[in-house]
């Protein structure tokens, strides 16, 4: 080690105690030191630029940047050793909407990972903390290549800055965290929709280790076996009750080999008070609606149509503000079936009002072929008689005088005659009225046909409301 003695060191610090000898020397140039005393500085130097307080933040972070500096982040902890295991865990903050029209559904979680690194053991007790991604840290570590097999869509939170904490353990256990929005495909069967029960998944996988390594690399586990892997911090929902949350572990297998993949399984019973309301009701109110034409009277043509045709065209309505937030499926649905088996019962309706007039018109051609071919009156002798003696009562007044106690007394006799044969005349009832009074008249009663539609339709509106319920709320 060569020392100029008229060169001044630019720090304090700098200065050794063989600068202030050899600069006391006069016309002293450059002198060399022992090399036992230049190792010897050196290494006084060395210890000081490391010193840092026992388990402090400062020496872990001086610690891990010394491990970075020759750190592979594309090589996978143990390369040639065992596989590197992955735990998952998340805590779910909350879940958002479930769009049936779209098959998928959102939610905000925190996504979990713990894996080990042998090469970022640092041997201290205090544990690397830092709100950064992994990737960013130096030139970046070895993070599993984690994906979720069945989202359409995701983003990191990053408000006031990136939602994300990384922690490094002592003996080179790495936890990372990170607040995700997802929004995951949901194979949902809405056959018994309104009344139905989705189980919607969420896949995670390794990307990388699926199409170039297999489990000899990578392996992935629930946190504690599955038990409580999944945190719920706010799962209340505007439609439906999760009833529970199933994670489980599947082996793949394709043509590189085989692979890991976890799922958990979210089970959601769909709440129906509001499509009760908005629809079961309604529909069920449209068709009691309906069977008030049978108190109509069947002369009134205008009220009775326009009163189930507008009946129709409200349950047609609410058909298609079902269907409208609904994709557009091949096969029907639990509603679908109510609808129209209400719409039936309204077009019933209509179908028994043709019924009613078409008795109606054949009843009235038979009273007006009746009246065309009802026979002449026949002669009353009742009636004879009494013309008869009327006739000669009248001639015998003209000839006796009115005043005569004889002609008196005929007059009164033939008087009474007359009124008495007259009264039985006109209490006599002809044959032909008595034909006429046995066929119907113009102002027909309600048909029977109305008569029975009010009972029996009611009936069999309840009994369809009966086997439906019965067998479709077992199946929820």
């Amino acid at each position: 080690m060569l020392v100029q003695t008229n060169a001044i060191p630019t720090h304090p610090s700098h200065i050794t105690i063989y600068d202030f000898i050899i600069r006391s020397v006069p016309g002293a140039g450059f002198k060399r030191l022992p090399r036992s005393l230049n190792s010897t500085l050196a290494g006084s130097n060395k210890k000081r630029a490391t010193r840092f307080p026992d388990d402090s933040y400062a020496k872990v972070s001086h610690l891990i940047g010394k491990r970075l500096k020759h750190y592979d982040k594309n090589v996978r902890p143990n390369d040639t050793g065992p596989p590197v295991e992955v735990l998952i865990e998340f805590k779910l903050m909350a879940f958002g909407k479930i769009r049936e029209e779209d098959m998928d559904y959102t939610i905000d979680i925190f996504f979990r990972q713990w894996w080990k690194d042998p090469r970022l053991a640092h041997g201290q007790d205090k544990v690397f903390n830092a709100a950064l991604d992994p990737r960013k840290l130096g030139k970046g570590i070895w993070t599993p290549d984690t994906y979720f097999q069945n989202v359409k869509n995701s983003n990191y939170h990053s408000v006031s800055r990136d939602n994300m904490r990384l922690r490094i353990s002592k003996d080179g256990s790495i936890y990372y965290s990170a607040r995700i929005t997802l929004t995951a495909l949901c194979d949902m069967d809405l056959r018994l929709f309104p009344l139905d029960t989705q189980n919607c998944d969420l896949v995670i996988e390794s990307c990388k280790y699926i199409y170039f390594k297999t489990v000899d690399d990578v392996i992935y586990n629930w946190k504690n076996r599955g038990s409580k892997a999944i945190e719920v911090f706010a799962a209340e929902l505007a439609q439906f009750d999760m009833l529970k949350i199933v994670t489980s572990k599947k082996a793949n297998t394709n043509s590189k080999g085989s692979f890991d993949s976890l799922k958990a399984t979210f089970t959601l019973k769909r709440r129906t008070t509001y499509f009760i309301f908005q629809h079961f009701i309604p529909s069920a109110f449209l068709v009691f609606l309906s069977w008030l034409s049978f108190w109509i009277d069947r002369h009134a043509v205008p009220a009775r149509v326009s009163l189930v045709i507008t009946c129709i065209l409200s349950t047609m309505f609410l058909f298609g503000s079902v269907n409208n937030s609904l994709p557009r499926i091949s096969y029907l649905k639990a509603v679908d079936y109510y609808l129209i088996s209400s719409l039936t019962f309204i077009v019933s309706c209509m179908v028994e009002y043709v019924c009613v007039l078409n008795f109606t018109d054949r009843a009235a051609s038979v009273l007006a072929r009746s009246q065309s071919l009802a026979p002449p009156p026949t002669p009353n002798p009742t009636n004879s008689i009494a013309e008869m003696m009327d006739q000669q009562s009248f001639n015998y007044n003209k000839e006796r005088p009115v005043n005569g106690v004889a002609g008196g007394l005929s007059l009164r006799k033939g008087v009474f005659l007359h009124e008495n044969l007259s009264a039985s005349r006109r209490k006599t009832p002809c044959a032909s009225n008595a034909f006429l009074d046995g066929l119907p008249t113009k102002q027909l009663p309600p048909h029977y046909i109305d008569q029975y539609a009010r009972k029996i339709f009611p009936l069999l509106y309840g009994l369809f409301n009966i086997v439906y319920w019965s067998y479709y709320l077992p199946r929820r």
